[in-house]
């Protein structure tokens, strides 16, 4: 089983890191589970994929909110008897201009991890544009990494949840 994330990825184990065209945050990760998280900017998923040929890219569901605030929840898969929650992850950022951010989310941050059952992202963010992709691994599998974008926000805060078992 390959699990390998493309160079675009340079994570180390048990941070998260937060890329801005303006700033780099690296924060201990201790208290969560160990998924990466990178927060960076990507102009054109066609182009990123182009850049990592290997890659196949599922699109998320997606529900939208009727909020001022915008809320979109990315998911895939379901629940089932007997998984638990194996990783959760969370984090905001803000801009004084709007912005086109793409997080990639990857589980497990080194190591195998559980058996996916259900991943979901609830993103807030201050438009109504966005994407979510699955790029590897997936329901099912031990492994799974996420594109999430978000396009004219001068704010984006997620929170990740990936359920599984093992």
């Amino acid at each position: 089983m390959s699990n390998s994330i493309p160079a675009l990825l340079l994570l180390a184990t048990g941070f998260v890191t937060l890329i801005t065209a303006q700033q780099i945050i690296t924060r201990s990760d201790a208290d969560q589970s160990s998924t990466a998280v990178r927060i960076d900017l990507i102009d054109d998923i066609e182009a990123f994929q182009a850049a990592n040929a290997g890659l196949k890219v599922t699109p998320l569901e997606q529900t939208k909110s009727n909020d001022v605030r915008q809320q979109i929840i990315y998911a895939q898969g379901q629940r089932i008897a007997g998984d638990s929650l194996v990783s959760t992850n969370s984090e905001s950022k803000q801009w004084p201009r709007l912005q086109d951010v793409t997080m990639n989310l990857s589980y497990p941050a080194s190591g195998v991890g559980a058996v996916i059952t259900y991943v979901q992202v609830i993103v807030n963010q201050s438009s109504n544009s966005g994407k979510g992709y699955v790029i590897a691994g997936g329901i099912g599998q031990r492994f799974i990494h996420l594109v999430i974008e978000a396009h004219s926000t001068s704010y984006f805060s997620y929170n990740s949840q990936i359920y599984g078992y093992f």
